[in-house]
């Protein structure tokens, strides 16, 4: 599923390896794939940047993951 122009309404993380989330508006909490550890990394970080700057956020969630994050 692709979603646009969605605000980041919160972020979570922990120290487990490859283990983060985001609250999108609208969709809720998605895990974001644990594809790789720079992968995950990646995407929390676009997220952070997107919540802490007030910008949003479109991408794609497969299976309730966040595959693809693009900043607008």
């Amino acid at each position: 599923m692709e979603f646009l122009n969605q605000t980041v309404e919160m972020t979570f993380t922990s120290p487990d390896t490859k283990n983060a989330h985001a609250k999108l508006s609208g969709l809720g909490w998605k895990e974001i794939k644990r594809n790789s550890t720079d992968g995950v990394t990646n995407v929390l970080l676009l997220l952070t940047v997107a919540k802490t700057h007030g910008r949003s956020v479109s991408g794609k969630i497969e299976n309730d993951h966040i595959t693809e994050i693009y900043l607008n």
